[in-house]
């Protein structure tokens, strides 16, 4: 239970939170990674879905990754899901990063964003900037994550006005 915490705060790290699953609000989110530098962002495409006992939580992550990293990134989410039952993150691949962030851009304003997406730095900083992106700090309160397990380097990229918003994916 607490690896699963751990590994479920490390992809939300991963990216930030765009809406409260259900409720079709956007509450903010969003992160970057056309390039080496890369974020992801978060919403709201977060469904429960109830196969026994307990409600398995389901994830929609946009991303615009092809070759090895696609498959890095596929190979991840299906070891992430693999590794517990609480959170099923659904991949969902889009051609490139322009396609992602624009697609990301209609959802938004729909009220319709999927609980992640990978989307360039400069894209990042425009929905931080948009007030859609919801600060890591806050999920990360949630669960009392340890800032310090995280290197500096990659907490740093993402801060504006003394809070985390954003993390590279890669690099």
């Amino acid at each position: 239970m607490k690896l699963s915490r751990i590994c479920l705060l490390i992809l939300a790290l991963l990216t930030v939170s765009c809406g409260q699953a259900g409720t079709g609000a956007p509450q903010g989110a969003a992160t970057s990674a056309g390039d080496p530098e890369a974020k992801a962002t978060a919403g709201q495409g977060v469904q429960a879905a109830a196969p026994s006992n307990k409600e398995t939580v389901k994830v929609e992550f946009w991303f615009g990754l092809g070759g090895k990293l696609g498959e890095t990134a596929q190979d991840f989410i299906k070891r992430f899901n693999a590794s517990q039952d609480e959170v099923q993150v659904v991949p969902v691949v889009q051609p490139d990063y322009s396609t992602t962030e624009k697609k990301l851009q209609a959802a938004i304003a729909a009220r319709r964003p999927p609980a992640l997406a990978l989307v360039g730095n400069g894209a990042a900083d425009q929905f931080i900037d948009a007030g859609v992106v919801q600060s890591l700090d806050e999920m990360a309160a949630k669960t009392n994550f340890a800032w310090d397990d995280v290197a500096p380097a990659f907490t740093a990229v993402g801060e504006r006005d003394g809070k985390r918003y954003t993390m590279p994916m890669y690099g």
